[in-house]
């Protein structure tokens, strides 16, 4: 992982410096009447995007002194001194501005991509957690012959009070089937002289 964050890093540093220099040397040959001021923002967008706030400033100064030094070599008279220090300190306040934005925006997609993956695993952990609840609903269903407790709709509730509610149901405990022909009253006696309703 180390090496691979040494090599990016070489490879934007080199990449930021190459282009630099190929933007300086257009600058240079086209002279002061051709405008190549964008295309200085290009160095300072790649440590931006790759490499943070730090490089971007950096590359700012770099980019600045750069600029300055192509106009100056490329002729343009200046009424003062002023005038050119005007300008080159534009050009690094533009590339700065344009580089933090740059990083600003790579800040905000890395972290929108970690809110979309943190919800991915939420709902995949809540999916996950779904089945198993309705497992062990699957599992729990029916008689708690134990307990003589039954689960009706989700809600438990004691075998008498089963039998007397749906006494005509053609439902079997596991260990008595109803028979509709008694009457409510001595079938709950039946099954409290048997030791089920204890």
């Amino acid at each position: 992982m180390h090496q691979h964050g040494n090599k990016l890093l070489f490879k934007v540093v080199s990449a930021s410096l190459a282009s630099l220099s190929v933007v300086c040397y257009l600058d240079y040959i086209t002279g002061y009447d051709l405008h190549f001021f964008v295309f200085y923002f290009l160095p300072a967008s790649l440590r931006a995007w790759y490499l943070g706030r730090p490089t971007v400033v950096m590359m700012a100064v770099l980019s600045g002194v750069a600029w300055g030094l192509t106009d100056k070599l490329s002729g343009h008279p200046y009424a003062s001194n002023l005038a050119w220090y005007w300008n080159t300190s534009v050009c690094f306040s533009s590339v700065l501005i344009q580089g933090l934005v740059a990083q600003w925006l790579k800040f905000n997609l890395n972290e929108q991509k970690k809110a979309r993956e943190d919800l991915a695993r939420a709902l995949e952990q809540q999916k996950q957690s779904a089945a198993e609840i309705q497992k062990l609903q699957e599992q729990s269903h029916g008689v708690g012959a134990w307990a003589h407790w039954i689960t009706v709709g989700g809600k438990w509730v004691t075998t008498e009070e089963f039998l007397k509610n749906s006494f005509t149901s053609n439902w079997h405990t596991g260990f008595l089937r109803k028979p509709s022909r008694f009457r409510v009253g001595k079938s709950v006696g039946f099954l409290n002289r048997r030791g089920f309703g204890t």
